[in-house]
């Protein structure tokens, strides 16, 4: 018997995806970015 995936997995998958994209866009607007990331991180990402 082959291994399927239950409906609708893959759209479940995408909608945590987004969902969790947008709370960190709200999350960031609220706190300000400069407070999300760290100040090592921001300089790796500058490099």
């Amino acid at each position: 018997m082959a291994f399927t995936l239950w409906p609708n997995v893959i759209l479940l998958v995408c909608v945590g995806i987004i969902a969790s994209m947008i709370g960190f866009i709200i999350y960031g607007a609220i706190v300000g970015f400069d407070n999300t990331v760290t100040d090592e991180e921001a300089e790796e990402c500058q490099k």
